[in-house]
């Protein structure tokens, strides 16, 4: 990724599990070019979690970033950094919980488990690095992009039927910016309450753990329930 958006001055990521609408890449584009000059924003997200499907046209502002489909710009990237006992470090408590929407070590247990070994991955990474900077990220009410990889075929996600066949595309929005560039407080009240409820990051953090490190990660499954 590094060597493509210092090539090219951004760049549009896709995993091997994420399928795209028709709209995706026109949707992709429109908003580099749009933003690429306000510093503010730091991500364009493809997918969100809660998809209104009477909001084809509509994005939102916030503080989190989705990587099923995304795209940024070199000037940001050049700040992304994996350091997770930096961040155990810097971060207060204050800091932790609105890095987790205010719940239970949601996002922040993937900063812990990536710190003692038991996972390794960068997204969470990437995320941290935005909110470290203020940053905003650009997100489709509803999504362009979905995640196939619920099948039991996705490195970092555990079989989930109701996510695979759950997911409907955005084929024929049209990207119209969202000009107030600070966090949309619908959006926190309702991707929040999702993450925090229904899905819970934690528990799917719990899982993938499972998945990937059998007993041990079992072990390490219950001390993140305990909390």
């Amino acid at each position: 990724m590094t060597r493509v958006v210092n090539q090219h001055g951004k760049i549009i990521v896709l995993e091997d599990d994420i399928v795209v609408s028709r709209g995706f890449l026109k949707f992709m584009n429109d908003a580099l070019n749009y933003y690429q000059d306000k510093p503010e924003v730091w991500h364009i997200a493809a997918h969100t979690e809660v998809n209104q499907e009477d909001r084809p046209n509509d994005v939102f502002l916030w503080r989190l970033m989705n990587c099923w489909g995304w795209a940024t710009w070199k000037d940001r990237w050049q700040h992304f950094e994996k350091d997770p006992k930096d961040l155990r470090r810097q971060f207060s408590k204050a800091d932790v919980k609105a890095f987790d929407f205010g719940s239970a070590s949601v996002f922040w247990s993937l900063v812990v488990a990536n710190d003692e070994g038991l996972i390794n991955t960068w997204a969470i990474f990437w995320y941290a690095t935005i909110f470290k900077n203020a940053g905003l990220c650009v997100n489709p009410w509803f999504s362009y992009a979905m995640n196939i990889g619920f099948d039991g075929s996705g490195e970092h996600c555990s079989e989930d039927e109701e996510r695979t066949t759950s997911q409907p595309l955005n084929h024929d929005g049209v990207f119209t910016p969202q000009d107030i560039l600070s966090e949309d407080p619908e959006a926190v009240t309702i991707l929040g309450a999702h993450y925090r409820g229904r899905l819970s990051v934690k528990s799917i953090a719990i899982r993938v753990i499972r998945a990937l490190l059998g007993e041990k990660g079992i072990a390490y499954a219950k001390k993140l329930r305990r909390g």
